[in-house]
């Protein structure tokens, strides 16, 4: 998400609560002036202070209720309850929309925590802000969860809290200052905040001054594992070596700017700067004359392309791909682009007029080439369709590697993160293949991994990828 998007959602969810609070005030004016002063001819006065901050204090909690359940955008899935794994996944993936979110959802909660004491003095003792604000996010994620409208997840109680903490002393704060009523419990109820910054600061300090980013793969959990035998023709070595680091692209901004205006002047077009978007990993252009758009990751400046008229034909005709077209030709078709396919990449398949390229090649010391091309050509042999995900890293380094047997060993273990969530614990696992493969990592190094295949004995495999790097 966008900071344009989130201005966005931030406009819409105040509007959503300007209506219902103009209608509560009315309906107030009516009831108050009206019922209660005129015709009952109450005493009791409501001061315009008081009045107006639980109009604030209501709107906050509407725009909390917009931005949790009455959005679009929502999905639906398992409960998450393990407490801070959400910070565990931002650690290792480091995307800034996971951070972002995180943060989000702290902030979110402190006008609640500073506007519920500031309209109601039975809210002035922290133990009662904070019980509501516990209370008012678990009853949030206990309605997503009825009507499907996101995931309930304790780290969202905890951020929701931390946030109402925090709201809570930032009232107490400037209530003091203008009471002039400053004491050592006003400083105590600013330590959430100052340890929340501290705690942000170190963890991105400490992310920045690593050399290599993060892998998920890293992330270990505990398994139960089986029986584990090695199959025949697997080796295992107690060698310990040095292993390869390779550093992709990471282009900027700009440099994906030029790659749009060169690929659309080869098409005799240019990018209309008006309908261009930029997003936290990926930028998208438009061009001005014919309906082209060009997808480009900052990671890698891989690439998505699509030739509207051609993919979608305006006239209502269904799009007829090119089949049978042959490997030369679909690289001629790519290459009018301005991308090339690697001479080692092979034509993996042709399923009806799509073409598939699978490239995965190390010369040591010279690059690291791995990815994917996806082709669709029209019945003029043009190219309507092309996924370009094809990553070039350039070395960078040589590091010590755990020799195979020590990664066994972990395998064994059962230390390690698997995709699939807990391994099949019901029959023993053979290894029936074993290789050094590269993947990347949160800063664009592709990082050695052993990737163990496993068969369980019914025909089904299991890949279970160990960080070679010596910690």
């Amino acid at each position: 998400m966008r900071i344009s998007d989130l201005i966005g959602l931030g406009r819409s969810a105040v509007k959503f609560s300007v209506l219902p609070l103009l209608f509560l005030l009315i309906a107030w004016g009516l009831v108050y002036k009206l019922i209660y002063k005129t015709i009952l001819h109450g005493k009791r006065s409501l001061p315009l202070k008081k009045a107006a901050a639980c109009g604030v204090c209501l709107a906050v909690i509407l725009v909390i209720v917009y931005a949790t359940l009455l959005r679009g955008g929502y999905w639906g899935g398992a409960p998450s309850l393990m407490p801070f794994a959400s910070y565990q996944a931002a650690w290792y993936q480091f995307h800034p929309v996971e951070w972002r979110n995180l943060i989000l959802n702290i902030c979110m909660f402190v006008p609640f925590g500073f506007m519920l004491p500031a309209a109601s003095e039975k809210f002035r003792k922290p133990w009662r802000t904070y019980l509501a604000g516990f209370a008012f996010t678990l009853l949030i994620e206990m309605l997503q969860i009825v009507f499907k409208r996101g995931i309930f997840e304790t780290d969202d109680l905890i951020n929701n809290l931390l946030g109402t903490i925090i709201g809570y002393g930032l009232f107490s704060l400037i209530f003091a200052a203008v009471k002039r009523r400053f004491s050592g419990k006003i400083l105590l109820l600013q330590i959430p905040l100052l340890l929340t910054v501290l705690s942000f600061a170190l963890t991105f300090t400490a992310y920045y001054r690593k050399d290599l980013g993060n892998m998920i793969y890293e992330n270990t959990s505990s398994h139960k594992m089986p029986v584990i035998s090695v199959g025949e023709g697997v080796e295992l070595s107690s060698e310990e070596t040095t292993g390869n680091v390779y550093r992709m692209k990471i282009a900027s901004v700009e440099e994906t700017r030029l790659l749009a205006e060169k690929v659309f002047a080869a098409q005799g077009d240019t990018v209309d700067e008006s309908r261009t978007d930029i997003y936290d990993e990926t930028a998208l252009y438009y061009s001005r004359e014919n309906a082209l758009s060009l997808s480009i990751d900052y990671k890698g400046m891989t690439v998505t392309y699509v030739d509207f008229d051609l993919k979608y034909p305006q006239d209502g005709s269904k799009f007829r791909n090119l089949a049978g077209a042959g490997e030369q030709r679909v690289r001629e078709a790519v290459e009018k682009l301005g991308f090339t396919i690697p001479d080692t990449a092979f034509l993996d398949a042709d399923r009806e007029g799509e073409y598939f390229f699978e490239a995965e090649e190390e010369v040591p010391g010279e690059h690291y080439c791995t990815g994917i091309v996806r082709c669709e050509l029209s019945e003029q042999g043009e190219a309507a369709y092309l996924w370009y995900d094809i990553i070039t890293g350039e070395p960078y380094k040589q590091l010590p590697v755990l020799s195979s047997r020590e990664a066994y060993d972990i395998l064994c273990s059962g230390e390690f993160y698997y995709e699939m969530g807990s391994v099949p614990n019901d029959a023993p696992l053979t290894v029936t293949g074993l290789e050094l493969v590269y993947l990347a990592d949160s800063k664009g190094f592709y990082q050695p991994a052993y990737r163990f295949t496993l068969d369980n004995g019914r025909g089904e495999e299991l890949r279970i990828h160990i960080p070679a790097l010596q910690s």
